[in-house]
């Protein structure tokens, strides 16, 4: 009998050929896991296992279109690393006289194959099996549209007699499972819940951390959020500094990470060129397993951006690749999909309207389309002709006539204004205001800066519409998870499934295939920073 412990998976092959089929959604992914579990209950021999969905996309590159195409029609079967990308290596039942396991490739796409997972001494053992299913019969259980009941059914019980067949080859086995990396159907509709919002500036020293803080002040103290439902994190920074939002975080119990796996520290930039530091891939996936490891169980992350759009692009690491790297996981582990982008403003008219949709711009148009929830605009004074109130008519009127999205699932509703932020004194540089020539312990220290804070969050959400904010970042999450026509991010494919990756185990690819002549060495932090200070650096 199977082991208890045994994973059986049912993997979807698709190409970008089959988006039109609308496959990957919630809906169509819990139509093919039920008749999945159907057929499995009708296996004595597989019940107990543990069950799971993975898409694949085939042309995601040469290696795995390989895997579906072929010249030949022979039965002979086709060498393929395919597996390593699922999380193992693929077996089934011939081998050459290596020992090394084959596959045929499917005749045809949508396509299902039955992967029986299992591990020996830390070694992958895969055994595949190929189910008969016609692609059509797939396409037409899976799609949404409006079909007669009997037609339905009929390729239902042709697909499930067919998984059956396979569960009933699936070999006896007592091994424990290899699970570990692998995305489910369950945990894809759990995730589907949280909402994640990228905050961006159109400059630096905009104020994006004091949107965080007031965001996660209000959800907290206004509209009864669990400090346990909240998590904040900065993935990419310049400053190391404490933020206000780092300390109002740690006195009310909000797990946070101020500072993330990307750090431009003084000498990094000219490191990164030189192809002495990881690769922008590596960096990227860092970030990915940072926003997700801290979002576990929550139902807001709020992600605090760097600077301007375009800071970090000279190493790849912009604040849209980094927001689509902190992006919702999609089942198949090798792709993300970005959150929506609130972004931070500045006071005035015709400069702020100017400055957003430059800013804005910039997010939509990156290959991915990073979706923009709207803005927020910042440190307005209380009086005169750039006054809060005559700011918010104008710019108001401006959004209300102009910001429409466009027909892109993902851009679901119009770009809007949530609010206007007054002039909060104090805030800016609290800390260092309040200790200037004053003897003061670092408790009242932070005491001070919290009365700031919470002063902040008040004003912040009388003049902040945060529940909108969250309902708008709702609807561009549900866009996302239920469309196959938006790009995503893929992630590179020199990252192994598991384990931090540091600079002392990157043997470092020249970036970009610059220097491609040169082989490259990989420095730790503290040998570029000192040689970067040598040479008369002031930053990253």
């Amino acid at each position: 009998n199977t082991h208890v412990g045994s994973t059986l998976s049912l993997v979807l092959l698709h190409g970008t050929w089959n988006k039109n089929l609308n496959l990957l959604n919630s809906s169509s992914l819990e139509k093919l896991m039920l008749t999945f579990e159907e057929a499995i209950h009708n296996v004595p021999n597989v019940q107990d296992s543990f069950k799971q969905i993975i898409p694949f996309q085939v042309d995601r590159n040469l290696d795995t279109i390989d895997f579906c195409v072929s010249d030949d029609p022979s039965d002979e079967v086709m060498k393929t690393n395919i597996g390593t990308q699922i999380g193992g290596t693929y077996r089934e039942g011939k081998t050459n006289m290596n020992g090394r396991f084959h596959i045929k490739a499917p005749a045809e796409l949508p396509a299902l194959i039955l992967m029986n997972c299992c591990k020996v001494d830390n070694a992958g053992i895969e055994e595949i099996i190929h189910i008969s299913a016609s692609s059509y019969d797939i396409s037409r259980l899976m799609l949404d549209r409006k079909m007669h009941k009997a037609q339905l059914q009929l390729s239902k019980d042709v697909l499930r007699k067919s998984i059956v067949s396979a569960l009933k080859k699936v070999k006896k086995t007592d091994f424990h499972p290899s699970i570990t990396n692998r995305i489910n159907l369950k945990r894809r509709i759990e995730d589907e819940k949280q909402i994640r919002i990228f905050i961006a500036g159109d400059r630096s020293q905009c104020g994006k951390s004091s949107v965080c803080l007031g965001i996660l002040g209000t959800l907290l103290q206004k509209l009864n959020y669990p400090a346990s439902s909240l998590a904040y994190i900065k993935p990419a920074t310049q400053c190391e500094e404490t933020q206000l939002v780092t300390e109002f975080c740690k006195r009310n119990n909000i797990d946070a990470c101020p500072v993330g796996p990307i750090v431009y520290y003084r000498g990094f930039t000219r490191a990164y060129l030189n192809g002495e530091t990881e690769t922008s891939e590596q960096l990227l996936e860092k970030v990915s397993r940072a926003v997700d490891d801290i979002g576990k169980g929550k139902d807001v992350v709020i992600i605090d951006g760097v600077g301007y759009p375009s800071v970090g692009s000279i190493t790849g690491t912009d604040n849209a690749s980094v927001a689509i790297a902190s992006g919702y996981s999609l089942i198949n582990p090798l792709e993300k999909r970005p959150p929506g982008v609130l972004i931070v403003g500045k006071r005035g008219v015709g400069d702020a309207v100017d400055s957003y949709n430059l800013n804005a711009s910039y997010f939509r148009s990156k290959a991915n389309s990073v979706p923009v929830l709207g803005a927020i605009f910042n440190r307005l004074p209380s009086d005169g002709y750039y006054s809060l109130e005559n700011c918010k008519e104008a710019v108001s009127m401006y959004f209300n006539r102009h910001r429409l999205s466009d027909s892109k699932p993902s851009n679901s509703g119009r770009e809007r204004v949530f609010g206007f932020i007054p002039e909060v004194e104090g805030i800016a540089d609290s800390r260092k205001k309040q200790t200037d020539g004053a003897d003061i312990s670092i408790d009242n220290e932070v005491d001070l800066a919290m009365s700031h804070a919470d002063r902040f969050i008040q004003n912040f959400s009388d003049h902040v519409d945060v529940a909108g904010i969250i309902e708008r970042a709702a609807s561009i999450r549900d866009a996302h998870c239920g469309s196959t026509n938006e790009p995503h991010m893929k992630k590179a494919r020199t990252i192994a499934p598991g384990g931090p990756i540091s600079s002392k185990e990157t043997k470092c690819i020249n970036n970009d295939k610059l220097n491609n002549s040169v082989t490259a060495i990989s420095l730790t932090r503290d040998q570029i920073e000192k040689a970067a200070k040598m040479k008369g650096a002031g930053g990253g």
